[in-house]
């Protein structure tokens, strides 16, 4: 049997009893179970699988930290929450629950789609200046994906920064070591200016990427992952409180003929 595993980062070698279980593993070079585990965090981890094995800073360990923090939960006005929350309330299955967070939360308005986009623009407005004008991107593959409507990584239904979006600025921008996110939080007010809408959750999130040194393939994916406790707890909320307290429903359900209470089967 072949016992040959063909990756740039991981090697196994297997029990010598049984060639379908690992014995050892090891994460470019680095021992995961002797000694990753008793001396790393999972951020340093999860950072070394995601960036072509240079072991992380402490700083970008950091950053990573805010990010995740700052992104695990959305809240139930997001629309990838909400996908998710009416699924729950229906009682269906666990994976159903986080397939429909997934396939909402992947798009195009504020979803993990946004990302790569906002990565690139970012970029190249801090290296070549940033435009008098904006205009939402082309895309390259738009028989799966539908125009952009807005620029990506902007809010195009918000008229002003929100108090989370600053305070996530501010705070995760003290982790910039290549400056991407120091740069957005210092021009934010002039591209929303420019632009005509305020910066955005995935805006944030792909500056903060572009200093983390994740390419953008990995980004929009590990933006999706990072949100998912939220959506896990939000989901569990509804499944035990049931669709008649379900948020933002209250008194939009209105019956012609309402027959009252149900009060049970007659004997």
């Amino acid at each position: 049997m072949d016992n040959n595993i063909y990756s740039t980062f991981w090697q196994e070698n297997a029990q010598k009893e049984n060639p379908f279980i690992a014995e050892e593993c090891f994460c470019y070079g680095y021992n995961v179970y002797d000694d990753v585990l008793p001396n790393g965090s999972s951020a340093e981890f999860i950072l070394l699988l995601f960036s072509q094995g240079q072991k992380p800073s402490v700083m970008a360990s950091a950053l990573f930290d805010k990010l995740t923090l700052f992104l695990a939960n959305p809240g139930p006005r997001d629309p990838s929450v909400h996908a998710a929350m009416c699924s729950a309330v229906s009682k269906t299955t666990a994976t159903a629950v986080l397939t429909s967070a997934l396939a909402v939360g992947g798009g195009l308005l504020g979803g993990g789609h946004e990302v790569p986009y906002a990565m690139k623009q970012i970029s190249e407005w801090r290296n070549k200046g940033i435009p008098t004008t904006i205009e939402a991107p082309e895309q390259d593959c738009v028989d799966v994906w539908l125009p952009f409507e807005h620029v990506p990584g902007f809010a195009p239904n918000e008229d002003r920064l929100s108090r989370p979006l600053a305070q996530g600025l501010s705070v995760l921008s003290k982790c910039s070591e290549r400056g991407y996110l120091q740069w957005l939080s210092e021009h934010q007010a002039e591209l929303q200016k420019i632009i005509g809408y305020p910066v955005a959750t995935s805006g944030l999130a792909a500056a903060a990427f572009l200093d983390l040194g994740i390419e953008a393939y990995i980004a929009e994916q590990c933006y999706m992952m990072m949100r998912l406790p939220g959506v896990i707890a939000h989901a569990h909320d509804q499944h035990q409180l049931g669709f008649q307290k379900f948020p933002f429903f209250h008194d939009s359900l209105e019956l012609e003929d309402d027959p009252g209470a149900f009060k049970g089967e007659v004997a």
